[in-house]
C-alpha cells in the first residue's frame, strides 16, 4: 500500500532507480544472489537514511512513539 504524504513525491512508475558500486560488491552480488546495505551511521552522506519531517510526522500519527527513529536521527 502507498500512502500519498505532504511534501513527498512520488517517482512515476517507469522512474528507474541507480545503485552505484564497486566492481567487488557487484561480483559479491552476483555470487551470493543477496545485496549488501552499509548500515545507515555509517553512510558517507550526512543527508543519506535521512527521514524528512512529513515522514516523521506520519509516524508519529500511525504509530505514536518515534523515539528510536528520533534518537537514531540523532547519532
Amino acid at each position: 500500500m502507498i500512502l500519498k504524504l505532504t511534501g513527498i513525491e512520488l517517482p512515476d512508475d517507469a522512474d528507474c532507480l541507480w545503485k552505484y558500486m564497486s566492481f567487488e560488491k557487484f561480483v559479491s552480488l552476483l555470487g551470493t544472489k543477496s545485496l549488501y546495505f552499509t548500515r545507515a551511521d555509517k553512510f558517507e552522506d550526512p543527508l543519506e537514511g535521512f527521514t524528512p519531517p512529513p515522514v516523521k510526522e506520519h509516524y508519529k500519527h500511525t504509530i505514536g512513539d518515534i523515539t528510536t527513529l528520533e534518537k537514531f536521527q540523532e547519532n
